[in-house]
């Protein structure tokens, strides 16, 4: 149950993300920043991103975004790790 209650919050944080994204690319276009179009997937995931980091931001303060990408960056280093060949 703890777990379920964790994904949960993972996923409505990812889905504030995706909306906070989309919010503002609709604005944008509204404001004749940019004309309407699709992003890269690429864009689209560095955009969202950046949100979560907002998020976290606005939880914890800078130190917990620290916290977070440090985590993050130990994450890919193990799976980098073991992906390498011996």
């Amino acid at each position: 149950m703890i777990q379920q209650r964790s994904d949960r919050i993972k996923a409505r944080e990812k889905r504030q993300a995706k909306q906070a994204v989309n919010k503002k690319i609709r604005d944008e276009v509204a404001e004749g920043k940019r004309g309407v179009y699709y992003l890269k997937r690429k864009d689209r995931k560095k955009m969202e991103m950046e949100a979560r980091f907002d998020q976290i931001r606005e939880r914890g303060g800078d130190s917990a975004v620290d916290k977070a990408i440090a985590k993050r960056r130990k994450k890919n280093k193990a799976k980098d790790q073991k992906l390498m060949p011996e």
